[in-house]
């Protein structure tokens, strides 16, 4: 079997082409069976979800075929069930088959309540700063502790009262705990990153430019250094009100600790950057910033806002590890760099380096982003 068009195993013998996740008729044009997930609500060709790439397969490929948000809470349901079966057997409950059965369910169904509340509390607060921590690990605590407190109860056979009093007391224990690691975590993240404690507010992550030389930087033909020429790009490259963006700045404006040498850009290390992502606090979404050396090309300045944006996108959902952040953002540049025969090596490499860090909960295609086979320009 070879490789077609979009780069996935062509199956001859079943005239079918194997896309990872699923499998997919070329002749009628659609999966046989759908995606458990809307990526684009405001985009009516994503709600058929037997089509592949927004129903556009000339425009965008999507190579990874990576499964989305149910793998998560899967994850956190394993790590329960592992966890939950481990505490019963040393306590003596587990006796049987059918008594490992029954606490590893209780397990796995706290650990995906868990995961599952923890990740919709993220997405409107976010996970950077204390507060915002404290506030996903707490709720994500408090439905895991209580299901699997109450659950525990009721298999041992006590009444409905007792057990929900076992429920409580074990959320309350799990939202304690959950908080407190939750928010240093989310504390400590703000701090590596310029940021306060407590809010997360002006944690600044950026776009290195390694290959720049020199002090100044020539504007791309055609274009301008100016936030009309940005948001005009933005809008029609990317959408308009892309999530998690509150303000885009091309116009010289500069993050809190960065500083200029000539018409190069250098953050709080000294390293030149194209741009940068600047976290404003729990539920606030980010600002973007876009320096002069994003707009050498159009195919730069797509890659420059393209990798902020996945970044402001990954705090709105949540999603703070930084690594797992550039492994995505990279996966995503390497391909789309492939696909357009630009610049390969360089962001071939930066996605190595970072390829051990690639966590399916980052995939990019979650966000909207797709590899596009035609420049849209």
């Amino acid at each position: 079997a070879g490789r077609g068009y979009t780069g996935h195993e062509e199956l001859p013998w079943f005239n079918l082409i194997n896309m990872n996740g699923r499998l997919y008729d070329p002749l009628v044009a659609r999966f046989l069976s759908p995606d458990n997930y809307v990526q684009a609500p405001d985009f009516t060709q994503n709600f058929n979800r037997y089509t592949y790439c927004l129903n556009n397969p000339l425009k965008y490929t999507d190579p990874s075929g990576e499964i989305f948000v149910i793998d998560d809470i899967l994850i956190a349901a394993a790590i329960g069930a592992i966890i939950n079966v481990t505490f019963q057997g040393l306590s003596g409950n587990i006796n049987s088959t059918g008594d490992f059965l029954k606490y590893a369910g209780i397990g796995a169904l706290a650990g995906a309540a868990g995961g599952f509340a923890g990740q919709a509390v993220a997405g409107v607060v976010g996970t950077i700063g204390f507060a915002g921590g404290a506030m996903t690990g707490a709720v994500g605590g408090f439905a895991g502790g209580f299901i699997g407190g109450a659950g525990n109860a009721w298999a041992g056979c006590v009444t409905f009262g007792e057990g929900l009093e076992k429920g409580l007391i074990g959320g309350i224990f799990g939202a304690v705990t959950g908080g407190l690691i939750g928010g240093v975590s989310g504390g400590i993240t703000a701090v590596k990153h310029g940021g306060n404690f407590l809010s997360g507010k002006g944690a600044t992550f950026d776009d290195l430019a390694a290959n720049i030389s020199g002090d100044e930087i020539e504007i791309g033909e055609g274009m301008e250094y100016t936030n009309k020429y940005a948001q005009t790009f933005s809008d029609e490259n990317f959408g308009k009100n892309v999530a998690g963006v509150n303000d885009l700045y091309a116009d010289g404006t500069l993050p809190p600790g960065y500083s200029t040498r000539g018409d190069v850009v250098l953050n709080a290390n000294g390293q030149s950057v194209r741009g940068a992502t600047m976290y404003l606090g729990t539920g606030k979404g980010s600002n973007v910033y876009l320096f002069r050396a994003a707009f050498t090309s159009k195919e730069q300045l797509y890659f420059t806002m393209g990798h902020e944006y996945l970044h402001a996108g990954y705090f709105s959902t949540g999603l703070m590890n930084t690594k797992s952040q550039h492994a995505s953002i990279y996966k995503w540049e390497a391909y789309q760099a492939k696909a357009w025969g630009f610049n390969e090596a360089y962001y071939a490499h930066r996605y190595v380096l970072y390829k051990p860090y690639y966590d399916s909960a980052y995939d990019y295609s979650k966000l909207g982003f797709y590899i596009l086979s035609i420049k849209p320009w």
